[in-house]
């Protein structure tokens, strides 16, 4: 029987011309509610937890979604990147998380938004970019796979420009791969 690898030593700080990487952290909760506070409404047809947050929530009720990725990042499990402006570093852009169900695949799922005020300036790009360096470097991934909704036509277009390609379906959207 083959034995689970812990997530491979991903950094906690990824460092790109314009951004930092960070992993999440509890004390993050203010920058991140404001972010989704200001995109909520275009993040919530795309995500379930902003239209669970749109509908029964407070842009505050975020603080536990920063902890948690906190947690899951000192556990060994998937980490949850948070996007900060490097020229305004209390700024926070985005978020971005590579996912596995179990780090003994090789394969991995990619996800991430960016604030509405930093739409149009690669921010996506520039984090994508870093985050698939790392999955095909430091963890290994044979495949980074992506989900994305049709009528999603800025992820599309950005999963393309990150070298991703459209193979399937799911009852949730399109599935697109990029090999490593």
């Amino acid at each position: 029987m083959t034995t689970p690898r812990r997530r491979p030593d991903l950094p906690e700080v990824i460092v790109t011309p314009r951004l930092v990487l960070r992993q999440g952290r509890a004390a993050d909760a203010t920058a991140l509610a404001e972010a989704v506070g200001e995109s909520l409404d275009v993040l919530a047809p795309w995500f379930r937890w902003a239209e669970t947050l749109q509908r029964w929530g407070e842009p505050g009720d975020l603080g536990c979604r920063a902890r948690i990725a906190e947690e899951r990042y000192r556990a060994g499990e998937d980490p949850t990147y948070f996007a900060w402006d490097r020229d305004d570093p209390g700024r926070l852009l985005g978020e971005f998380v590579l996912l596995s169900r179990d780090w003994h695949y090789d394969a991995l799922t990619y996800l991430g938004w960016v604030r509405r005020s930093a739409w149009g300036r690669g921010i996506a790009l520039e984090a994508g970019d870093a985050l698939m360096d790392e999955a095909f470097t430091r963890a290994r991934a044979a495949v980074v796979e992506a989900e994305v909704d049709g009528r999603n036509a800025p992820s599309r277009r950005l999963l393309g420009r990150l070298g991703f390609a459209p193979y399937g379906y799911t009852p949730a959207g399109e599935r697109w791969a990029r090999e490593g």
